[in-house]
């Protein structure tokens, strides 16, 4: 696409939730144990999933065993190949710059938001979980998803500031 990624994720058809998840994402305010380091509080550094040396968001997110297994169940994988992987909201912004369609956006964003949840129930609530499972998690949240109403039109700012009479 040619719109700049947030542009993109704004007029997205995903829930509002998501699209401040991403947003979180591209300006690096996710809370991960790196994240949480940086501003002082206490937890322990390693991934809580794969007991790695740190949590960062490029490990969450690509290079966790839970990552990759997902991204692959869902034919995700090859999308990102040969884009920079050092710094993650840059590799998703330039990853969105180049989905062409609405389905494969919701697609990313979904196993994105999978890997959040995984990751928060077994830190938060310690379920464990399992590839299968969140897969069809994954299916319900996208079918949900398709079913939303697409807005319609945005509103001008001119048309939001005129008075009704």
């Amino acid at each position: 696409m040619d719109k700049p990624s947030w542009i993109q994720l704004w007029e997205a058809n995903i829930p509002p939730k998501l699209k401040v998840f991403v947003w979180q994402i591209f300006n690096r305010i996710l809370p991960t144990t790196e994240a949480l380091i940086e501003r002082k509080v206490v937890v322990p550094p390693h991934c809580p999933i794969c007991w790695a040396a740190s949590e960062t968001m490029e490990h969450l997110f690509l290079d966790c065993p839970v990552a990759r297994a997902l991204w692959a169940q869902f034919g995700l994988d090859y999308l990102g190949e040969g884009l920079p992987r050092h710094t993650f909201p840059l590799f998703l912004k330039k990853l969105l710059s180049i989905i062409h369609q609405p389905s494969q956006f919701m697609a990313v964003v979904a196993v994105l938001w999978r890997i959040w949840r995984s990751r928060n129930w077994f830190v938060f609530e310690g379920k464990q979980f399992e590839i299968p499972a969140l897969m069809r998690q994954y299916n319900q949240q996208v079918g949900e998803w398709l079913s939303l109403p697409s807005d319609p039109e945005p509103l001008s700012l001119s048309t939001r500031m005129t008075p009704s009479v």
